[in-house]
């Protein structure tokens, strides 16, 4: 598991996410709070077609790599996860989640100034089509009915 070891902080790790987004033309960045810490990040960039504002919500993980380090615990270890062990699963997993969203963000962002990708190819599932909806979370609501079936081609 990459970045399972960080010991950047979150708060440094978000501050570092903010810093690669203004370089690329991000008009607004907000945080999103959950119990107290940092659970998404929500930037705003104009379409250079329609010249329309987009919204992108990039959320963190923490509770789905807990879960995963807790299992890599359970694998290397026979004993029963401890209190401390269990809080000090949890705090790296925050530490570890914001972590992969800037690696994940920063190829992301590379692969569109290397002209691999386009903007909106990469960032579509993470629109928001609603004032918390993004356009993944609403296909998903509706058992992805929008997307279309795959048919062999001769």
């Amino acid at each position: 598991m990459k970045n399972y070891t960080s010991s950047v902080p979150v708060e440094r790790t978000i501050m570092q996410i903010e810093k690669v987004l203004s370089k690329y033309d991000v008009m607004r960045v907000a945080k999103e709070y959950k119990n107290g810490e940092v659970s998404a990040l929500t930037f705003t960039v104009l379409n250079p077609v329609t010249n329309k504002e987009l919204r992108v919500r990039l959320p963190a993980n923490p509770a789905g790599v807990a879960s995963a380090l807790e299992r890599q615990y359970k694998v290397t270890h026979t004993r029963k996860i401890s209190d401390t062990a269990l809080r000090t699963i949890q705090a790296q997993a925050a530490r570890t989640a914001w972590k992969l969203m800037q690696d994940w963000l920063e190829v992301q962002l590379s692969l569109i100034e290397m002209e691999q990708a386009e903007f909106t190819e990469i960032f579509l599932p993470y629109f928001l089509v609603l004032k918390d909806t993004t356009y993944y979370q609403q296909l998903k609501q509706e058992n992805f009915r929008a997307l279309p079936e795959a048919k062999e081609t001769k």
